[in-house]
């Protein structure tokens, strides 16, 4: 859920968090390599690569920044992009996933 407005951070969280974790521990699992980006909403108007979340939809995606970070060596083989303008993450996970696990 990429709504920036949401409030509901319970709801944020099962879908943002939960499903994102239970996607990768699959990707890791059974060794589907992956691309991953954040979203520039978690370092908020900062201009450092410091944790500064927005609303409550950049709190979502720090915590899964911080659990890639915590199990990035689970990876077969994990791909992150960074742009430093504006602290840009790009993020998107592979297709490969999707068709693999046929979700």
């Amino acid at each position: 859920i990429s709504d920036t407005t949401e409030d509901d951070l319970n709801y944020l969280h099962i879908y943002n968090v939960d499903f994102t974790m239970r996607l990768f521990e699959c990707a890791i699992d059974y060794g589907i390599p992956i691309t991953y980006a954040s979203s520039a909403s978690v370092y908020g108007n900062s201009f450092t690569y410091s944790y500064n979340p927005l609303n409550h939809y950049a709190v979502t995606k720090v915590n899964v920044d911080i659990w890639v970070e915590a199990n990035i060596n689970k990876f077969k083989n994990i791909v992150i992009k960074k742009y430093s303008t504006n602290i840009i993450i790009n993020i998107f996970i592979t297709i490969t996933i999707l068709i693999t696990l046929k979700i």
